[in-house]
């Protein structure tokens, strides 16, 4: 495991940071050079985009030209040539100077390659066809043509690249029906042969014929001058060399670029399969003492789309036993095995190539072949994902993975590996947006984020800026993600969400989440019956509730992490805390975990005999892994379990798999078990989460209610340690702060639609006190009367009508509505006999930003929640003039252009539109 510095913690006063956060703090952007069609002058323009709108940094990520996007004459400048060079080193330069920050992809597309790749240096993947055959009773003779089992492995890959090659490696015959192992008869001396006969027995049987295939996949969505095929991530002089062409064309250490740019970073491995090297079974053989080849028919599948396993039926019928004595067993080490090769000869590979060229590493290290906790604890910026989901603000249920729910679980599995390394930060690939990138609001995009937050980041790379040039027609050249556009309404106001999620990133950078509960989950398991799982999106999510857990922990007041069987055999035990790096555990849950190594039996063992806490769900732990010695050591684990369970029935014990709501089912068990939280929340619910932070005397509290359509009123009691502090509500909206309370620990906390508090307790005395605002009385007030409106749309146009009643335009006859985008503006005339008795006035929720004037002063902007505006003293006696400004969302107006290819693509609904309900004041 990697030995890292403590997480480092900023030495100024950290209110100074909060209020005005330096670049490093601000979100970056992935800034999408679309088909390299590249132009100085354009890339300094954005920069001024980007810096106006509050970003602080950019990922540069040379990608594929938009199919649909006019090229308007610009030529391409392929990936490393002196012309793209040059336009790195000029976008690297325009950072620095105005305090931006520059990291840039090693590379093109996902995952990397290039058609310059020699074949010995291209991706690999071991698969397999199969012929059954019924030997009858006498036996048969097969005649095999070699082209024709080739052209039947075709697995569904979805960047595919039509110049593979493919090589027939190995060949068994296995009877149909396996009860016991066996390595089945080999005839791999006819591999090389393009016909050949085999002689059947009497019997049913299964030909497997393994294929190795190289060059399969093309990097998906690469630039012109990588775009060809994948690299083999799991050869390492294939990595060296793909690597050190990109340093030689762009020397990182020359004075051009010294400290220009800060990171190189690595997208996704979606390797589609990859399995395989040249030296594989050699390597195999050295590390476990024991041949692969009688196991292939029992480990290699054949894969479909991403590289999802296929079911089994196409091969043997294997027995129950057969499957938890052999499958399991040498698919456990399979795996393991994969995810050595690819840490040794990959990311150790790209991390030191990185530090010699004086530049950090920046990484989402998951996926299959990647250990989702580990990898990332050897990355000096570990990356996550946050995507912009169906559902976000209305919808979270239960044991799901996609709506609702924009933070990912590998979210939380890289943080927990950052925190244990003692790294601390998490970076996220934030606001992801495949779908309609057209219609986001501000509130939405801000529940995504703060989801993110609550998961564990606190460094947000948004997806994405897309390169275009200004005379580009609406909407310009789009690869893909959110709009981040001077060309969207919204462009005038994303600074207001940028410097709140500034503000609470600095804070969140320079403080440590707090967790005393670890959570094991059965990775051991889930290798073993099912294989690797392609995250942060599994096929298999094991079990049902294995992403839900850790949010029921939080939604309860505590905090965890995730660790693994390697963390855990290599902490130190004291005084009943399990302790690796900086992070140390009182209790540790067992989460369905059926296998252990008897190694990780024993520490667990001396952390309960300690004083240590152990909760296994579901199951008690009873076998070990792997094939060597698997009887023996499943003895040493039975023995291990059992004396624990003897000797300490008090504190390892064994509760019921979750039913029901798993937010209440957690709290029923914080209360039978007597888990004490950090918050102790008297009416918990599975919108609304807690993270405890520490940054010096300071302790922090994030609290987030995800919902945008109801709020949550709770009595809240925080830990000891706030005892005798101040509690002071920092706002990161403004960067204001205002006093709570005076010591007191206990809190009533409302929160309303999309509200988050950050609450601090320190030794601060002198601060005005916060006044809330108020909530909307049953006897508020609505303003009636003839609204004014003028209808500034995006295109151009302009109408001005009446209304009596405010209503969502969606419900007016009138089809120019239908589809407007701008700005609207709502006038209203109203006597006031009595002005000074209202405080408030209250737009309710709003599809978009809004400003309130009242007579021609500007009360605010809302963005998000309830849309509520201090009143007090703003109106006169008589007559008042009330302006309430609604800019909404493109995607009516994109949905609206039928020949725009761009547009159709990312809009595909029409949703509400304007004030679509009464304006009161109280």
């Amino acid at each position: 495991m990697p030995e890292k510095s403590n997480i480092n913690i900023e030495s100024k006063n950290l209110y100074e940071v909060f209020q005005n956060p330096e670049s490093k703090y601000r979100p970056f952007v992935r800034w999408w050079w679309n088909g390299l069609r590249l132009n100085e002058k354009e890339i300094l323009h954005e920069l001024d985009v980007m810096k106006q709108m509050g970003i602080g940094g950019v990922e540069i990520n040379s990608i594929r030209f938009p199919d649909e996007a006019d090229t308007l004459g610009y030529k391409v400048m392929p990936y490393l040539s002196d012309e793209w060079v040059n336009m790195v080193k000029v976008a690297a330069k325009g950072c620095k100077d105005r305090g931006m920050v520059c990291d840039m992809i090693a590379g093109s597309g996902w995952p990397f390659g290039g058609e310059f790749l020699p074949e010995k240096h291209q991706l690999q993947m071991l698969t397999v066809e199969t012929m059954k055959i019924d030997g009858g009773t006498q036996g048969v003779k097969v005649s095999v043509k070699k082209s024709e089992v080739l052209d039947r492995v075709d697995p569904p890959i979805m960047s595919k690249n039509r110049d593979s090659k493919k090589e027939l490696m190995y060949i068994r015959l296995m009877p149909e029906k396996v009860d016991t192992f066996t390595p089945g008869t080999s005839f791999d001396y006819l591999a090389d042969k393009s016909d050949f006969e085999i002689n059947v027995p009497a019997g049913k049987y299964v030909l497997y014929f393994f294929v190795k295939m190289v060059g399969y996949m093309s990097v998906i969505e690469g630039a012109p001058g990588a775009c060809g095929p994948v690299l083999n991530h799991f050869d390492k002089n294939a990595v060296i060399a793909y690597l050190n062409r990109l340093s030689s064309a762009l020397p990182y250490k020359s004075p051009e670029l010294k400290n220009a740019i800060r990171a190189a970073f690595v997208d996704s491995f979606e390797l589609e399969g990859a399995n395989w090297s040249d030296s594989l079974l050699k390597e195999w053989e050295t590390y476990y003492g024991y041949s692969l080849l009688p196991y292939l028919p029992y480990v290699i599948r054949k894969v479909g789309s991403m590289g999802e396993p296929l079911p089994d039926d196409y091969g043997c019928n294997f027995s129950e036993k057969v499957k938890k004595e052999v499958i399991e067993r040498v698919r456990n080490d399979f795996e393991h095995f994969q995810i050595k090769l690819f840490q040794e000869n990959f990311i150790d590979t790209f991390n030191k190539w990185c530090h010699d060229n004086g530049i950090q590493s920046r990484v989402q290290a998951y996926g299959r072949a990647l250990h989702p906790i580990e990898s990332s604890m050897y990355i000096d910026i570990p990356e996550c994902e946050t995507w912009f989901r169906d559902g976000l603000g209305t919808e979270y249920p239960d044991k799901e993975i996609y709506l609702g729910h924009a933070h990912s679980m590998i979210n939380k599995f890289v943080a927990s590996g950052s925190l244990l390394a003692g790294n601390g930060i998490v970076s996220c690939e934030e606001i992801t947006n495949t779908g309609e990138i057209f219609q986001s609001t501000l509130e939405e995009i801000k529940i995504a984020g703060d989801m993110s937050n609550i998961s564990g980041v606190n460094h947000s790379i948004l997806h994405g800026f897309n390169y275009s040039p200004v005379e580009a027609p609406f909407p310009g050249w789009i690869k893909f993600g959110e709009y981040f556009s001077e060309k969207n309404t919204m462009y005038p106001y994303y600074r207001l969400w940028i410097d709140y999620k500034a503000r609470l990133s600095a804070v969140l950078q320079n403080s440590i989440p707090q967790a005393d509960i670890a959570i094991l989950p059965p990775l051991e398991d889930m290798w073993s019956e099912l294989g690797q799982q392609r995250e942060p999106y599994p096929v298999h999510v094991y079990p049902d509730y294995a992403h839900d857990l850790w949010q029921n922990l939080h939604q309860n007041g505590n905090g965890c992490d995730y660790v693994s069987e390697n963390i855990i055999k290599q902490s130190k035990i004291k005084g009943g805390k399990l302790s690796f790096g900086p992070r140390s555990y009182k209790t540790l849950i067992l989460m369905e975990v059926k296998s252990l190594s008897p190694e990780t039996a024993g520490v667990i063992e001396r952390f309960v005999a300690s004083g240590g806490r152990v909760i296994c769900i579901g199951c008690i732990p009873w076998q070990s892994i792997g094939m060597n010695d698997f009887e023996a050591r499943s003895r040493k684990v039975n023995d291990v379990i059992s004396r624990i369970q003897v000797k300490y029935p008090q504190r390892f014990v064994k509760i019921a798999s979750p039913r029901g709501s798993l937010t209440e089912w957690y709290r029923q068990v914080q209360d039978s078990l007597s888990i004490t939280p950090y918050v102790k929340i008297d009416n918990p619910s599975k919108w609304v989460f807690c993270n405890y932070y520490k940054s010096g005397d300071k302790d922090i509290f994030f609290i987030t209610n995800f919902s945008r359509v109801s709020s949550h009123h709770t009595m809240v009691k925080f830990p000891e340690s706030t005892e005798g502090k101040n509690a002071w509500i920092w706002l990161p909206e403004t960067g204001e702060r205002y006093r709570l309370s005076d010591g007191g620990r206990q809190m009533d906390i409302m929160l309303r639609p999309s509200e988050s508090k950050l609450i601090v307790f320190d030794s601060d005395a002198v601060g005005d006190w916060y006044t809330p605002m108020p909530c909307r009385p049953d006897n508020a007030v609505e303003l009636t009367g003839k609204w004014k409106v003028e209808a500034n749309h995006f295109d151009g146009s302009r109408k001005e009508f009446y209304m009596d009643t405010l209503t969502d335009f969606n419900s007016l006859p009138f089809p120019w509505l239908k589809t407007f985008a701008g700005e609207l503006s709502y006038t209203l005339n109203k006597e006031f006999a009595n002005p000074d008795s209202y405080s408030v006035i209250d737009l309710g929720s709003v599809r978009g930003v809004s400003e309130v004037y009242v007579n021609g002063e500007k009360l605010g902007t809302g963005w998000y929640g309830d849309h509520r505006f201090r009143l007090k003293g703003k109106m006169k006696k008589g007559n008042n003039i009330i302006t309430i400004k609604v800019i909404t969302p493109l995607g009516n107006y994109a949905n609206s252009l039928k020949t725009n290819k761009t547009a159709k693509r990312y809009a595909h609904s029409m949703k509400s539109l304007g004030l679509e309900h009464g304006v009161f004041v109280y």
